[in-house]
């Protein structure tokens, strides 16, 4: 017996797996790397490889995961008279974000790098405070993933859809750049994000 549940969610990943193409790399290859030298390790290769254009870059890219700029986006979309587009993102955006902040509340020892490697200065970029609790999981990175999903929805070009998936994953990379989080925050967060936008899609879908 057929599940309209389960038959929505294939048609969802079917039709945005541009989107995922990149972002089931970047999964795969961070955990493998991760299974290989361990968080603590991948995390310093990356605080070792800082080039001025890359700061800039990446301070800014990383606002590219802030929840307001998701608000903002909703706020456009209900503006445009796009409610079956504004609704299942800003219930994404809610559920993704309780969860998120769910585990962070509830893991001990839940240290970002800064405090983590206590021992030794981290490179720091002008203008970016580091953080010291909650690294896991990343809520930008879920919250990239909750938006740049929903927006790839609602493009048909594969390359729109790819597109919008490396805007996502380098706000992940960001994080990570930037000192806020380590390779493992960002891939659960991102893979919140992703995997509780489609759920919301597909249950809205469900019910239409």
């Amino acid at each position: 017996m057929n599940s309209p549940f389960l038959n929505n969610f294939s048609r969802i990943f079917k039709a945005n797996f541009p989107f995922l193409i990149p972002a089931l790399l970047f999964w795969t290859f961070g955990t493998s790397w991760l299974l290989i030298d361990g968080k603590a390790n991948v995390h310093l290769w990356f605080d070792v490889h800082h080039y001025p254009p890359f700061d800039i870059f990446f301070k800014y890219v990383t606002h590219m995961g802030d929840g307001l700029l998701l608000l903002a986006v909703i706020v456009l979309l209900f503006i445009l008279k796009q409610k079956d587009k504004a609704w299942p993102l800003l219930v994404g955006y809610l559920s993704s974000t309780t969860l998120v902040q769910i585990v962070k509340n509830f893991l001990p020892q839940n240290s970002r790098p800064y405090i983590y490697f206590y021992h030794r200065e981290l490179y720091r970029i002008q203008g970016v405070d580091l953080m010291a609790d909650g690294s896991f999981p990343s809520g930008h990175s879920s919250i990239a993933f909750c938006l740049y999903f929903m927006l790839a929805t609602m493009v048909k070009p594969w390359w729109q859809k790819t597109l919008l998936g490396l805007v996502a994953v380098s706000v992940c990379i960001s994080r990570m750049y930037l000192n806020q989080h380590f390779f493992s925050d960002v891939i659960v967060g991102g893979m919140i994000g992703w995997l509780l936008m489609s759920i919301v899609l597909c249950l809205m879908a469900k019910s239409e």
